[in-house]
């Protein structure tokens, strides 16, 4: 199975040439106020993206085998899993805070709009782990009990998010 996976053409990148590489949208604030209302959605997809991608990819066939990340020794038999599950566990209650942490309900409905728009720029680079990490966010109880910010999405990201929910189901 090593030598296979060695030896796949999966495995080697590919060059791509420079009218292929897009343009980053650069946030125009200083540093100190980026938050999810100063940086695109693509942008932030983008950076999430390329993050969990070397997650991922450093992650071993063997260790997705027996449940290896659940095991006593789990730091032997699947670090780099548990690296993307730690990153996990990171990236989804921040994404949920800077939903709740906001005391206008007018801010709280444009960053949950924001998560959406994310997350459909997620699911464009097939980044499905992030989806699922935002997705687990906005389920969180103290953002989905926001019954009046939800109210406030626009029709077409409320529409996203129902599709995004169906999509991403294990139905």
């Amino acid at each position: 199975l090593c030598k296979a996976w060695r030896a796949s053409p999966l495995r080697k990148s590919t060059p791509i040439s420079a009218k292929e590489i897009p343009r980053p949208h650069l946030p125009t604030c200083r540093p100190s106020e980026l938050s999810m209302l100063t940086i695109h959605p693509q942008e932030f997809a983008r950076q999430l993206t390329i993050i969990e991608a070397e997650l991922f990819r450093a992650i071993k066939p063997w260790e997705l085998l027996n449940l290896s990340w659940s095991r006593k020794d789990k730091e032997q038999r699947a670090p780099n899993v548990l690296a993307m599950i730690a990153r996990s566990n990171v990236v989804t209650p921040w994404v949920a805070s800077q939903v709740v942490s906001s005391k206008s309900m007018k801010v709280r409905a444009e960053i949950l709009t924001r998560c959406i728009q994310t997350m459909v720029y997620l699911e464009e680079l097939h980044n499905f782990n992030g989806i699922m990490e935002f997705m687990a966010a906005l389920q969180n109880a103290g953002v989905f009990r926001l019954k009046e910010t939800w109210a406030r999405l626009d029709k077409k990201w409320s529409r996203a998010w129902g599709s995004l929910i169906q999509r991403m189901s294990r139905d």
